[in-house]
């Protein structure tokens, strides 16, 4: 079978050049796969690169807040101490002490500007309204402030302050202010302090100076185009952008940056990612949320310089799939010029043999395919000469072979149709033999469908039998429970009976104690009332003890009567203790009367489940013998079968071998036919074998 492949160039035309068709066939494939794998690079690479900038985005945003974090943390705590120093010390401190203890705190952590105490309205001293000891740093050096501690301060109205008073936290965060004082863009960390009672007394406050804040935020490097912004949650900017535009624009309104559609996902409170346009194009946005002030990190970064690397990656590969063609088509015409060469050779022999020259050979100077190739046709043409001097040469034979064969084939031709009819008469007597054994297996079959069915009954039963006594056994069980139960209520019981019992006894204690309170306040009373017989006495000097002991008696009196009280509550307790040991008592031997009778209903249960295993060993034992008869009777039965098969084997092998025998009749005719036909071809054979030259 041969493989025409059509080329068409321009017009229903046939390309005969192999070096044309090498070409068409593999450059197409080439390029396609070339491109293929550019497409594929160049996806790969995009998401490779955009999983990297979203981790080393993520690294850096982590990286930002945590130096903020880190910022506030460290002056948080500076806030802090102050607020429980305050807390301990409170107006013990002199102002001066005040004012040295905030100098020592602030000097403490570089980044905090400055620190104050603000206490409500009169609170530290009640002639002073107003008392806001501030000390903040000037060029490195500790400056004071009095402003807050005059009259007029009215500090208790700004937000720095209420936010401390209304809240629950250790430390709050105020919105970054300016600051009227010192003109700073601040942050304050406000720590509420109380009295021993709980009560609010004033705030501890620490401002931090954002310009360090605001200049981490700025030296943060994103690419060539990218950089970091912060914001409050507000939405005002507090870093990152141009100096006029801190603490005067949102992000909500800049139309310049272009977050305006994105303002509501900034403030949702996670990290997150998104793309925004402005003059500059497609941008990407990262944000983050610093939980401690609400405020929110940005970082941007534009699309261009992200997709930079992807650009240059792919115009390299697309000039190495050009230089690939070109050398590749080169590689394929050099090939192609060497593998028409070798063909053209064999193409050249192979002319010859069509002719019957079998005397010429190829030249073979190579090992690899095509070489093996011209081996091979030089072995073949030397095996086709001899193949034909040896036709030649036993032609003769054959002829005279053919006509012996003739001879032999008529005698096999009369003992054939002898042995036919024999088989004949063998084949009737199998087919009898054979419908006997059907009528024995068909009854056999009939018996072992009733025996079945008798084992399957006998199976039912067993199953009942062993779920009655699995049935049975349950009930033991939760007899046995309910035992373990009623021996666990009654050891309460009696744990129950020794606690009022000791209950009884702490009240006997009880009013004992009671008896001396009454016998006390007796005597008191008799006490309060010598002491007015001598107070009468000593006149007006007596006067003053007269009345305390009127008051001494009044007690001693009321001492008497809660006495008298709590006593008849101990009896009534006592006589209801009483009540309780006679019920618990009643209760325990109830328990011991249920015992006996779940003991007894358990030795029923021990005697069911013994009698049903007696029923259920019974009919296990009668199908173990029934499933051996069953056993038995299907060998028979199999071996029955078998003789029957055997039996329709040997008429179905008879009738063959009688079909054999009057097939090979009919051979042996046209073997007779053919002989005579082969001396003929030999012949015709011994003249075209002539044609061919050694």
């Amino acid at each position: 079978m041969s493989i025409v492949i059509k080329y068409y160039w321009g017009e229903d035309m046939k390309i005969k050049s192999i070096k044309s068709k090498i070409l068409i066939s593999i450059l197409p494939v080439v390029i396609g796969v070339m491109c293929t794998l550019t497409i594929i690079s160049g996806i790969s690479s995009k998401e490779l690169i955009d999983k990297e900038i979203d981790e080393k985005m993520s690294y850096q945003l982590g990286k930002t807040e945590e130096s903020i974090k880190n910022s506030l943390y460290k002056h948080s705590k500076v806030t802090e101490s102050l607020g429980r120093t305050v807390e301990t010390l409170g107006d013990n401190l002199t102002e001066e002490q005040y004012k040295n203890l905030i100098g020592n705190l602030i000097k403490s952590n570089n980044e905090t500007f400055g620190g104050g105490v603000f206490y409500e309205q009169n609170k530290y001293k009640v002639d002073r309204k107003f008392f806001g000891p501030y000390v903040f740093k000037d060029n490195g050096d500790l400056t004071i402030s009095d402003d807050y501690s005059k009259d007029d301060a009215n500090y208790d109205e700004e937000a720095w302050y209420t936010i401390g008073k209304d809240t629950k936290n250790a430390v709050v965060w105020s919105d970054v202010y300016v600051d009227g004082i010192t003109n700073k863009t601040m942050v304050t960390s406000t720590v509420p302090f109380n009295d021993k009672s709980g009560n609010f007394l004033g705030v501890a406050t620490g401002d931090i100076d954002m310009e360090g804040i605001q200049t981490m935020v700025k030296d943060v490097k994103i690419g060539d185009t990218g950089r970091a912004i912060l914001i409050d949650k507000n939405g005002s900017y507090l870093a990152g952008v141009e100096d006029d535009k801190i603490m005067n624009s949102k992000v909500s309104e800049d139309e310049t940056l272009g977050l305006m559609s994105l303002a509501k996902d900034l403030f949702s409170g996670k990290e997150g990612k998104s793309q925004f346009e402005n003059a500059d194009g497609l941008n990407w946005l990262y944000y983050k949320t610093i939980p401690e002030t609400e405020w929110v990190i940005l970082m941007t970064i534009s699309e261009k310089e992200l997709n930079a690397p992807i650009a240059e990656l792919n115009s390299k590969l697309y000039l190495t799939i050009v230089i690939a063609i070109i050398l590749l088509i080169f590689l394929i015409v050099l090939f192609s010029k060497s593998l028409v060469k070798n063909i053209k050779k064999v193409n050249d022999l192979t002319e010859l043999v069509k002719d019957g020259e079998l005397s010429h050979s190829i030249e073979v100077n190579t090992e690899d395919e095509l070489g093996q190739m011209s081996n091979n046709i030089n072995e073949m043409i030397k095996n086709i000469r001899v193949i034909v001097k040896n036709i030649s040469e036993n032609l003769q034979s054959l002829v005279a072979t053919s006509e012996e064969l003739t001879a032999s084939a008529e005698q096999t031709d009369s003992a054939a149709e002898e042995i036919a009819i024999s088989i004949q008469d063998v084949a009737t007597g199998s087919n009898e033999q054979t419908l006997l054994a059907n009528s024995i297996v068909s009854e056999s079959n009939d018996m072992g469908l009733q025996m079945n069915g008798l084992i399957k009954s006998l199976h039912n039963v067993t199953e009942s039998s062993t779920e009655a006594v699995k049935t049975s056994q349950d009930g033991k069980n939760v007899i046995n429970e309910a035992v373990n139960q009623i021996n666990l209520i009654k050891g309460k019981v009696s744990q129950s009976s020794e606690i009022v019992n000791e209950l009884g006894t702490k009240s006997n204690e009880i009013g004992q104690i009671v008896s001396i309170i009454t016998s006390i306040a007796e005597q008191t009373n008799l006490l309060a009332l010598n002491a007015a017989i001598e107070a009468a006495r000593a006149g007006e000097q007596g006067k003053g003890f007269s009345v305390v002991a009127d008051e001494v008696r009044l007690l001693a009196e009321q001492s008497s009567e809660a006495a008298n009280e709590i006593s008849k509550l101990i009896k009534e307790i006592q006589s209801n203790i009483v009540y309780a040991v006679e019920a618990m008592n009643d209760g325990d031997e109830a328990v011991i009367v249920g015992i006996k009778r779940v003991e007894n209903a358990g030795q029923s249960f021990d005697g069911i489940n013994s009698a049903i295993s007696k029923v259920s060993n019974q009919m296990t034992n009668m199908t173990e013998v029934i499933n051996n008869m069953m056993g038995n009777f299907g060998h028979m039965v199999t071996s029955i079968e078998k003789i029957s098969t055997i039996s329709e084997n040997n008429a179905d092998n008879t009738q063959g071998v009688a079909a054999a025998s009057q097939e090979q009749t009919a051979i042996m005719k046209e073997v007779v036919e053919a002989t005579k036909g082969l001396v003929e071809m030999a012949e015709s054979l011994e003249s075209s074998i002539s044609f061919f030259k050694n």
